[in-house]
């Protein structure tokens, strides 16, 4: 009776080992990705980023913004082109990546108090994501 409890523990711990060790090898290559900032929603903040590798390397992301702070709205769309440092082929879009972005605001005030107004922006962006 002992030693087929034995053998079936072996078995059983062998099995749970060998597909851990099967588990960690397997890594899937994600070539695209959306994300979002579900954190900033307490402080009137949505953002959601549409993400596509164009190699290991490199990527395109498009996004919509919405701002509710202080009696101001806006909603806005970007766009941004990233490089990604040190990737691998079987890891792209993740790590530290920067790049250009470019953004278009349409901007209110609750009361009207001010005039609505456009905003257009230029810059560069840093981001990490893992």
């Amino acid at each position: 009776m002992k030693k087929a409890f034995y053998t079936i523990a072996f078995v059983a711990l062998f099995g749970m080992f060998t597909s851990n060790i099967y588990a960690q090898r397997v890594v899937k290559k994600y070539n695209q990705a959306i994300t979002a900032n579900p954190v900033a929603l307490a402080f009137g903040l949505f953002n959601a980023t549409y993400e596509k590798a164009l190699s290991p390397q490199n990527s395109f992301t498009a996004g919509l913004n919405y701002w509710n702070y202080g009696g101001w709205t806006a909603f806005g769309v970007s766009a941004s082109y990233r490089w990604y440092l040190f990737q691998e082929q079987d890891k792209m879009i993740k790590g530290f990546g920067f790049g250009p972005m470019i953004s278009l605001g349409q901007w209110g005030y609750e009361n009207n108090t001010y005039s609505n107004s456009t905003s257009f922006s230029i810059g560069a962006e840093a981001s990490y994501k893992w």
